[in-house]
């Protein structure tokens, strides 16, 4: 009784990886990409921070400054991409991590 239009769409690319709200897709279900970016965008940060260490920001201050710029990039989406998330990438972060807390920038943190 009903007919369904027939919409063919001709041009649209197809992309190995999208960002979408601050989360990169893959188009194999991977979020290597997103981790990657992340840890990146991090270590940048972690830079800062160093920075601040030595310009003798208080370690409470600092440790709100940690928080605001790190942490809350890697907790950001977490609920969404966290599933996918592979052993190696968990490893990834937590190493990420722990080289954070050798600087003593997030004892205070976590």
């Amino acid at each position: 009784m009903f007919s369904s239009p027939c919409c063919i769409i001709d041009d649209i690319e197809q992309v190995d990886c999208c960002k979408l709200l601050g989360v990169m897709f893959q188009n194999n279900c991977k979020i290597d990409s997103h981790v990657q970016y992340i840890l990146s965008q991090c270590s940048q940060r972690i830079y800062l921070l160093k920075l601040l260490q030595q310009q003798r920001m208080p370690r409470n201050q600092l440790a709100v400054v940690t928080y605001s710029i790190v942490i809350s990039r890697v907790l950001y989406a977490l609920p969404v991409w966290g599933g996918f998330s592979s052993v190696e990438l968990i490893n990834k972060i937590n190493s990420f991590l722990n080289v954070c807390c050798s600087l003593d920038i997030l004892v205070i943190v976590l």
